[in-house]
């Protein structure tokens, strides 16, 4: 959740319940999703998928 006080902006980041966030609102907080960063495949030797001809 995001929010601007005077030209900076706040983050809160983490596990909210449903009632936290519905209180942030009333504040005027705004929700914003995150993706988190893909995670690289990698085969059983522990090599990264997608690497032909790299070696």
């Amino acid at each position: 959740m995001s929010k601007k006080v005077g030209g900076e902006r706040l983050i809160i980041h983490g596990h909210l319940s449903t009632r936290e966030v519905y209180e942030y609102r009333q504040e005027g907080w705004r929700l914003e999703w995150r993706d988190r960063p893909v995670k690289a495949q990698v085969n059983r030797n522990g090599i990264p998928k997608g690497l032909k001809g790299a070696v």
